[in-house]
């Protein structure tokens, strides 16, 4: 299997025929449903947009799951969400920095590779996306330095790793840091996509990505649909934590917080939902907390789901939900909040705070890193509690700006077509 170019792929610029830009969304290896459903999102918001001449985009996803299952599935939950949409089957590869030259010669004159060892090329079984104008990757720092066969964004949708530094790798000397610095060199040549301005100073001084080459774009998960209605009743004294599984769940200072509620005489039932059994088995912060929150997290009543569909149902039966999220760039804990109707109770810190007043979400917010505080917050919403008070269920937030918004982020890929 060759890693060259298809005959007659050409670099024609977009919109000298008035033809869609056909862009390529690149998802890493074995993406887990937050991110199937992030390139899903990206997917329909690209949809929708126009170029500053008015053409629209041919959408193509690059999806590495050697899981014939799991590719389906992705592939199904793509295609559901934006018709049309060709799913590839996808391997990152990793080729050697002096042979690329040799094997992709129409590289830009203008693009760095001194310093690099290798660099990762999406192998396709044929193409390697070079039939597409341009990619948006969403594999982050993942896949490393990312060979831009053409033009390409990426997206980073924040940068929590600069203050929790355990979420990529508890040692200094972990290969993740190394492919993070390695992947910080062609995003720097390429263009940085965010949906959070408080993640643009890091991009700036951690990433070193120049800020002219950042484009901020609308909230992508603006677009989800409304949930479907779930049977049963509302519980509103039961309280869901849902955890990611990474050391943005704040473990210690969540528990510390229900530990003196519950000393208090505080009644709401806290129950435990991720989307993986090894979240609670295996979380990385679990080694690290004192005996009696470890006693505590085990006690915690636990429900595993799996996928976007069974969170909204399992969400709808609840009246709370409980975040210790005090870094990120992407506010999914707003979102559900306001989407299956709960109230949130979150740490308050920039991004929260916004999309809480933007989204006009029900919330509780205390202070971060302060387990009275965490205590006080659940007191306070048990005490003003009207079980009668159903919260609605919502859909997409519709804004004029948002195909404009990403009608930009074409625009942006066409200059770095000309060399921009």
């Amino acid at each position: 299997m060759s890693l060259e170019a298809p005959d007659g792929a050409t670099d024609t610029m977009v919109g000298e025929d008035h033809r869609p830009m056909k862009v390529a969304i690149l998802l890493p290896t074995s993406p887990d449903w937050r991110m199937l459903r992030k390139a899903a999102e990206l997917a329909a918001a690209l949809r929708d947009a126009r170029d500053n001449e008015g053409c629209g985009v041919e959408l193509t996803v690059g999806l590495p799951e050697p899981d014939d299952r799991a590719w389906r599935a992705g592939e199904k939950l793509i295609q559901e969400r934006v018709p049309g949409t060709v799913v590839r089957h996808v391997d990152w590869t990793e080729v050697p920095v002096a042979n690329v030259r040799r094997m992709f010669a129409d590289l830009p004159a203008t693009l760095e590779l001194v310093g690099l060892k290798s660099v990762s090329v999406p192998r396709d079984w044929g193409w390697n996306f070079q039939d597409c104008d341009a990619w948006i990757s969403l594999a982050g720092t993942s896949e490393g330095a990312i060979l831009p066969l053409r033009p390409t964004a990426h997206y980073c949708g924040g940068m929590p790793e600069r203050y929790l530094p355990e979420i990529v790798a508890r040692k200094m000397d972990d290969p993740a840091w190394e492919r993070q610095v390695r992947a910080f060199r062609t995003w720097r040549q390429g263009v940085v996509v965010t949906s959070d301005p408080d993640t643009i100073p890091d991009l700036v001084s951690y990433a070193g990505v120049r800020r002219e080459r950042i484009e901020v774009v609308p909230d992508l998960l603006d677009g989800l649909a409304a949930p479907q209605p779930a049977p049963g009743q509302r519980d509103p004294h039961l309280v869901y934590w849902v955890l990611r599984g990474t050391a943005q769940d704040e473990l210690a200072n969540v528990l510390a917080g229900l530990s003196v509620y519950h000393r208090d005489g505080g009644t709401l039932e806290v129950v435990v939902l991720a989307d993986r059994h090894r979240t609670y088995a295996n979380h990385p912060s679990y080694d690290g907390l004192p005996h009696d929150y470890q006693e505590l997290y085990l006690a915690l009543p636990k429900v595993t789901y799996h996928g976007q569909a069974e969170l909204d149902r399992l969400l709808q039966g609840a009246g709370i939900l409980l975040t210790g999220e005090s870094t990120g760039g992407e506010p999914d804990h707003v979102h559900a909040a306001r989407r299956c109707g709960l109230h949130l109770v979150a740490p308050a810190f920039g991004l929260t705070e916004r999309e809480v007043a933007r989204q006009r979400v029900a919330a509780t917010l205390y202070a971060r890193e302060d387990p009275l505080a965490l205590a006080d917050a659940l007191h306070q919403v048990e005490q003003a509690m009207d079980p009668a008070a159903n919260l609605p269920l919502s859909g997409p937030i519709v804004t004029p700006a948002r195909p404009i918004a990403f009608g930009f982020l074409l625009d942006r890929l066409r200059e770095l077509q000309h060399g921009g």
